[in-house]
């Protein structure tokens, strides 16, 4: 991913970028993400499922700058619930197929 400005080049007449910083994805989502949406349905919340999921989480807390959102839907009502920034994460692929793979749910990062 880069960054930087597009300018037009009055002389050719062409498009031009010049580059101030390049990305590779991991850094680009850590930057630009607002925060990680994770759907929870109530029949999979129990015990063993926060146990798990703080698991999941724990080894991409450390340096974590990305705010962790619930989705929550219960039988009769649905609700966002915002972690407490000890629970920011550091993302990476493996965090989000491990989310995905416990939640059943493809997690969704949510962009600036």
């Amino acid at each position: 991913v880069l960054s930087g400005e597009l300018t037009l080049d009055h002389y050719s007449g062409n498009t031009r970028i010049n580059v101030n910083t390049i990305y590779d994805l991991e850094a680009a989502r850590n930057r630009f993400a607002k925060y990680l949406a994770v759907t929870i349905n109530y029949k999979q919340v129990n015990e063993d499922f926060i146990e798990q999921f703080k698991d999941v989480i724990s080894p991409f807390k450390e340096d974590g700058q990305c705010p962790l959102i619930f989705y929550y839907h219960g039988e009769k009502a649905t609700a966002q619930i915002y972690c407490a920034k000890q629970w920011h994460i550091r993302l990476s692929q493996e965090l989000l197929s491990r989310i995905d793979k416990l939640t059943q749910h493809p997690c969704k990062i949510m962009y600036r």
